[in-house]
């Protein structure tokens, strides 16, 4: 179980979002019993309902999204538009305290073009984590859009790089030195060759889902960021978040999901 007043970042996927389950409420519960909580949240199927009503399909690679030119301003209008609106009045509503963000806000992500094959895909160089800090020490929960501020010499015609949200959760987790790391999906956590759930895993296991090829498309993502997290500190699980209250069970340290065990 983890320390009362500790910081637990929480990564939210798009498809858990859509399902109203009890991810709010279980994260306003952390929060009442003193936890810090500190939300990153995804949005990919809503990004991709944008995108094809422009015209645009979405392509991935390695689970990263390919963002061009039309695709980047569609990412940042959804996610720290739309998606982090409407969760900070969920939780505003649920008698909560919220401050929706993205990773331009203070510069909160400092990031790069990753690969110019991706387009406007960003690698985080630096999370400067005052202002996290500030609206925490303020008694209310952040809630971050994965956007980045385009440190990139040339900015190649974006000042915005849409960062994948599990890379940021990790990275958030790493700076803040998180007590826990959880990535709420819409799997029941990391599964195996013969698709079963692996219940833990030790840092090489982890790596070595990810060279062998088990691990594919999103769960790629969340492993090497689960990966470096753990390696930090941070307690790491991987849990279905449509199961009802799987957050709180996971922070309670009841069996679930699966976990990456610490260095």
């Amino acid at each position: 179980m983890a320390p009362k007043d500790s910081i637990i970042v929480i990564k939210i996927g798009g498809s858990t979002l859509e399902n109203n389950g009890t991810i709010l409420e279980d994260i306003l519960l952390l929060k009442s019993k003193q936890y810090k909580p500190v939300v990153i949240h995804g949005g990919g199927k809503l990004i991709n309902k944008w995108m094809e009503r422009q015209g645009i399909f979405p392509r991935f690679v390695n689970g990263l999204r390919v963002t061009d030119k039309d695709a980047i301003d569609i990412v940042v209008s959804v996610l720290a538009g739309v998606i982090n609106k409407r969760m900070v009045a969920e939780i505003s509503n649920a008698g909560g305290k919220a401050v929706g963000l993205c990773g331009i806000d203070g510069r909160i992500f400092e990031s790069t073009i990753q690969n110019p094959l991706l387009g406007y895909v960003g690698k985080i160089t630096k999370v400067n984590d005052q202002l996290i800090h500030d609206i925490l020490g303020a008694g209310y929960i952040p809630l971050i859009a994965p956007i980045g501020i385009n440190v990139t010499g040339d900015l190649q015609g974006s000042e915005f790089l849409n960062i994948n949200a599990d890379t940021a959760a990790g990275e958030i987790a790493s700076a803040l030195k998180a007590e826990r790391l959880v990535f709420l999906t819409d799997v029941e956590g990391v599964l195996d060759v013969n698709n079963q759930l692996i219940e833990a895993l030790s840092l090489e296991q982890g790596r070595n889902l990810i060279e062998s090829g088990i691990a594919k498309q999103g769960m790629i993502p969340k492993l090497q960021s689960g990966l470096t997290a753990a390696a930090s500190g941070s307690d790491v699980s991987i849990i279905n978040g449509n199961t009802p209250q799987a957050l709180l069970h996971s922070v309670d340290a009841k069996r679930i999901g699966t976990i990456i065990k610490k260095r």
